[in-house]
């Protein structure tokens, strides 16, 4: 359950609830118009016991199972309350003209003052300010927490926050799930909440934000430069995610430093997919799905693929390899007596012309150009060229070939054009 939502609620014991405050524990609420100061069973929010305040016109109380915090805008005061009788055990005048809302624990007090808009740290000794700074919006009115928490809620925005301890910045909001909310309380697992619209006593979600959790399905369309990638959020971790992907890498273990594939906006939970494009052909590589929100980045486990090595012409029938020579070292066998000398140059060359779309023309040129090299030599080409050019039917080749004629020993290679 996400921050803020409600996760139960029941009727306030009076007509104008406007403090509420202790722990996963306890409940204290404050009620401006009967001016009493109640404690609530937490299992189904029944009254276990009532005073009166300590004044009339009570407005914040807080605290913990062991303390309670109260404060009043008849006398301007606060007070610490005996959790035994709730009667008074010490008081001070409160730092503000109208205190709204107090709340903490037994060792840290949070109040709040409407008029002057500010949220005071309060000294547990003597009730002094430790330190204070501006609300979050103009109608401060709850507040809440423990030592490291704390909770509060305004009128004017109808607003639910967590502010920061540090220096009362606002971490997260949330609708109140009212118009008018006035108290809130708790510690770090729950909140309290008080609206004197409906006169409801609420229970919220406290739960923080965690990175979300993702699964990573196997890719699927896999071609030479591209495929595609698959994710699943099964949990947002408390909030929408803002952004999702599948990140890749030739290494392992990739994350969003590597390649990836994302879309921004605002996601639930659910299946995504998403395009691999630029990808080297034949390559094996590592992928992960992955989300992310205000707490960071979730991955999901690591798939594997491999693309699809490239594509030759000779792959699809349209004829020899054109990353390959064509005609490669051409070797005078043992069997050429008469030929000449065994260590004579070799004569290589590269049939240019069929890779270019030049023709048999060019082909007969290039041959040309090999016998003249060594007149009177015996080279066996007949087997090598019709292999090589086996492939090019339909543009000539097999009548190209059917012109070589073998070559007789010692009698030099025969092309009739």
């Amino acid at each position: 359950m996400a921050f803020g939502d409600v996760e139960r609620s029941a009727a306030a014991p009076a007509s104008n609830a406007k403090g509420i405050g202790g722990d996963s524990s306890t409940i204290w609420l404050a009620d401006y118009i009967t001016d009493n100061i109640y404690e609530l069973s937490t299992t189904d929010f029944s009254t276990d016991r009532s005073v009166s305040s300590p004044t009339n016109k009570p407005t914040g109380i807080g605290g913990d199972s062991s303390t309670i915090w109260h404060c009043e805008i008849n006398q301007k005061r606060i007070y610490e309350l005996s959790t035994t009788d709730l009667s008074v055990d010490r008081f001070a005048s409160s730092p503000s003209t109208n205190p709204q809302g107090v709340g903490g624990d037994s060792s840290t007090i949070w109040h709040c003052d409407w008029s002057s808009k500010l949220i005071y740290e309060l000294s547990t000794t003597d009730f002094s300010v430790d330190r204070s700074d501006n609300g979050p919006a103009n109608s401060v009115l709850g507040i809440g927490g423990n030592s490291s928490t704390i909770w509060h809620c305004d009128d004017g925005t109808d607003l639910i926050y967590e502010l920061s301890t540090t220096d009362f910045s606002v971490d997260r909001s949330a609708s109140s799930p009212d118009l008018a909310p006035e108290g809130v309380g708790g510690d770090s697992s729950t909140i309290w909440h008080s609206d004197i619209n409906s006169d409801l006593i609420y229970e919220l979600g406290a739960a923080s934000v965690v990175a979300p959790t993702v699964t990573t399905q196997a890719v699927d369309n896999i071609d030479t430069t591209t495929a595609t990638g698959h994710g699943n959020i099964t949990d947002t971790g408390g909030e929408n995610c803002t952004k999702r992907g599948v990140c890749w890498n030739t290494d392992g273990n990739p994350t969003v430093a590597d390649s990836i594939s994302e879309e921004t906006g605002s996601f639930g939970t659910g299946a995504f997919s998403r395009a691999m494009t630029g990808l080297t052909p034949g390559q094996h590589y590592y992928v992960k799905a992955y989300a992310y929100n205000s707490s960071g980045y979730g991955y999901g486990s690591q798939v594997e693929f491999a693309t699809i090595a490239e594509k030759t012409s000779s792959d699809t029938g349209s004829g020899i390899d054109s990353k390959t020579s064509l005609l490669t070292t051409m070797t005078k066998t043992s069997s050429d007596a008469g030929a000449g000398s065994e260590d004579a140059p070799v004569p290589t060359a590269t049939l240019a012309g069929s890779e270019s779309g030049q023709g048999l023309g060019a082909i007969s040129s290039q041959l040309a150009a090999i016998t003249a090299v060594e007149t009177g030599t015996s080279i066996e080409l007949e087997a090598l060229l019709k292999d090589l050019f086996a492939s090019e039917a339909g543009r000539g080749a097999d009548s190209f070939a059917a012109k070589i004629e073998t070559p007789t020993r010692g009698g030099g290679m025969k092309l009739w054009t």
